[in-house]
């Protein structure tokens, strides 16, 4: 994370090997509030992390429709779960990351086949299709709905991959499907912002960095969204508003196409201003001093379990202890040759204070 671009491309590259933007950026939030890394670094990790996510539509648009993920899924269980319980060192961290990879393709695989059937008559296909003839009122609902799905379901990959079913059902219309994973995106910040409620200031400011990024993102996408969707339009292999089956299978890619899109585009047009966005999220995020600026000790024991970023916190630990001790020291100083009584009782309490606190580190 030395410069925002490295970070970018640190963001991306975890996100796809955890197929999860939310466990990219929890943990971001998780190093910021143990001052690992600073709000500006973060900034770049959670970028990019936002492009890594767009993997999975793809995913699920080449793949998920076209084969039976499930059984793929199945195959590869019975592959390597053998190996799995040998507990050969070494080699079963590597099968518990494919184990997990297949379980994203089980979940993906029980999500498209699970999405109801319906007819061009019935009542909610009706209802989509009324609202996503209005331009601003159809937009706003559908963006509003991706969002408390997201929200609800705390993965954006399994809102992305819910929505795609729906509209190669039929069910909702391309543009409709598109505002919905515009609200996909915004749903997705609701993780972050999660985690970072028992964190420090520092944790809320990145957590809030994430939210103002995709909110600015939505905001200007949504104006030229019908102009994006025309152009991705002409690239696809038939109309993706066609409700033809070759129609539908379209609107599934060029879902994908109109998530990374968005993100490249607000990628490259945001990651000029990160110290904007950083000096935004200060501003709303104020500090309430104190413990609120303190890098928490908790977060050692984390459920991040590397070596080196370990030694790292317990050094950060050892630096915040010398501190906190060098300033209890000045009180007592400060006690010897304190004449008024009010004020050694004063002084006398922060010590407990201090003292309790190095007890706890």
């Amino acid at each position: 994370t030395k410069n925002r671009f490295m970070g970018v491309l640190t963001g991306f590259s975890l996100t796809g090997l955890f197929q999860s933007s939310s466990a990219t950026t929890v943990m971001t939030v998780s190093f910021v509030n143990a001052g690992l890394i600073t709000l500006t670094e973060s900034a770049g990790v959670m970028m990019g992390a936002n492009i890594g996510t767009t993997y999975t539509g793809w995913l699920v648009s080449i793949v998920g429709f076209r084969v039976d993920i499930i059984n793929y899924a199945l195959v590869v269980f019975a592959l390597i779960i053998p190996v799995f319980l040998l507990k050969i060192p070494g080699i079963r961290n590597r099968v518990t990351a494919l184990i997990g990879f297949a379980l994203i393709f089980l979940g993906l695989g029980f999500l498209i086949e699970t999405v109801p059937n319906f007819t061009e008559n019935s009542a909610l296909v009706q209802f989509f299709v009324e609202y996503s003839n209005q331009p601003i009122l159809g937009t706003l609902m559908f963006i509003a709905l991706g969002t408390i799905i997201t929200v609800v379901v705390q993965s954006s990959s399994s809102t992305l991959a819910l929505t795609m079913a729906l509209c190669a059902s039929g069910v909702i219309p391309f543009n409709a499907a598109a505002a919905m994973v515009l609200g996909d995106n915004i749903g997705t910040t609701a993780t972050a912002e999660i985690s970072a409620l028992v964190g420090n200031v520092y944790a809320k400011r990145s957590a809030r960095i994430h939210t103002f990024f995709y909110i600015i993102g939505v905001v200007w996408m949504a104006l030229a969204m019908p102009f994006v969707l025309d152009i991705i339009g002409t690239y696809m292999p038939a109309d993706p508003y066609d409700q033809s089956e070759a129609g539908r299978q379209s609107a599934t890619i060029a879902l994908a196409a109109f998530h990374s899109v968005f993100n490249l585009a607000n990628l490259l047009l945001l990651i000029w201003f990160v110290p904007l966005l950083v000096n935004l999220a200060t501003r709303t995020v104020r500090s309430k001093g104190g413990e609120d600026e303190e890098f928490r000790l908790e977060y050692i024991d984390s459920s991040i379990q590397l070596s080196e970023i370990s030694m790292l916190e317990a050094k950060r630990q050892v630096v915040k202890f010398g501190e906190v001790v060098s300033r209890m020291s000045n009180f007592v100083k400060d006690l010897l040759t304190e004449t008024d009584l009010a004020n050694q009782q004063k002084i006398v309490s922060r010590v407990k204070k201090y003292e309790v606190i190095t007890d706890r580190m």
